[in-house]
């Protein structure tokens, strides 16, 4: 790794803990509180890459593991990767491959401007829904569909995420 890299790296992992300073939005459905850092997470992936993007979101679960109050509401420490929200804070880990692989995958085929919408949604909203719930419904003892199915209070909020990465990107896309 360079030292651009490195650079790029650790800034993204600053922006996550920053966002983490936005207090958590409540939901009565589910024992998951709505979030921003997880634009952050998507930002990371669109601009930096699966690599770049992967450590940054590695180094900040790192140093929430080891009990830094980075999370919203200044959560840490290991038992958070026990509790409800462990599925989703794992899935954040995976966006920036399943974007890559998704953005690879379409723009391929189609060379558009929507493959890198699409990847966002596919990879920030379904998968981390997908692995998130699963964490829910390990955690809380609740059927894994209805966990899934809850999810979509967060749908609206998610696609404001995404489009709103979205719009940055293509704004800063020819200066990364």
């Amino acid at each position: 790794m360079t030292i651009k890299d490195l650079t790029y790296t650790a800034l993204f992992t600053a922006l996550i803990i920053v966002l983490g300073i936005f207090p958590p939005i409540t939901i009565a459905i589910l024992p998951v509180p709505l979030v921003i850092q997880n634009f952050g997470v998507l930002l990371a992936a669109t601009l930096l890459g699966p690599k770049r993007a992967t450590l940054s979101v590695l180094v900040f679960l790192i140093l929430v593991a080891l009990g830094l109050p980075f999370l919203t509401g200044g959560r840490g420490g290991i038992g958070v990767f026990f509790g409800p929200t462990s599925g989703y804070l794992l899935a954040w880990l995976g966006i920036p491959i399943v974007v890559s692989l998704t953005h690879r995958f379409i723009n391929n085929r189609f060379k558009t401007w929507y493959a890198t919408l699409f990847s966002l949604i596919i990879g920030g909203i379904v998968f981390v829904d997908i692995i998130g719930s699963l964490g829910v419904s390990l955690v809380s003892h609740l059927p894994y569909l209805q966990v899934l199915w809850s999810n979509i209070v967060f749908l609206p909020g998610d696609l404001i995420k995404v489009i709103v990465c979205f719009m940055i990107y293509q704004r800063v896309k020819k200066h990364v």
